[in-house]
């Protein structure tokens, strides 16, 4: 079933914890606004998760502000609790500013990017046989497959990083 709602306390606990780790309830607002998940003890439980992930970016990072500049890019970061301290410094500054990128694009953004790929399939499927469409394929066929290569790449290459920090 539905989980019950957080209790006010719950919510408030961990409104402090931002509060305290951003330094000022404005870019704690600022991150929350961002990314709501931080509020909610399904994601970030407990309230110390906050405070170690904190604590961890600064270790990687070098310092307070560089944690805070990665903590407002990505403020899902505080979710990530001590683990943090594995990575490398600059892999959690890359995440933090694709993280910003897609938090900032519009909202139709995705579903848009998706339609357009599950056209251009279908296009390629519809025009095989039409010997007239061969310049409009000459396109597509290869944008389509450096599309699929990049995810390919990416998945590859996200799954090769996490198997060599479990190494470490």
């Amino acid at each position: 079933g539905v989980p019950p709602p957080p209790s006010e306390a719950v919510v408030a606990g961990l409104w402090s914890a931002c509060v305290k780790a951003y330094g000022s309830e404005e870019l704690a607002l600022r991150a929350v606004t961002q990314n709501p998940s931080i509020l909610n003890p399904l994601y970030t439980d407990p309230p110390s998760v906050i405070s170690n992930s904190k604590a961890a970016l600064v270790e990687v990072l070098g310092s307070e502000d560089d944690a805070i500049d990665v903590m407002l890019q990505n403020p899902a970061v505080l979710q990530c609790g001590s683990a943090l301290s594995r990575q490398q410094a600059e892999e959690i500054r890359s995440f933090a500013r694709v993280r910003q990128l897609l938090d900032s694009s519009p909202p139709w953004a995705p579903s848009a990017s998706l339609g357009l790929i599950f056209v251009a399939l279908t296009l390629d499927i519809a025009l095989r046989g039409n010997p007239d469409a061969q310049p409009l394929l000459a396109i597509l066929k290869p944008s389509l497959g450096a599309v699929g290569a990049g995810v390919f790449g990416l998945t590859v290459f996200s799954f090769l990083r996490v198997a060599s920090n479990g190494k470490q």
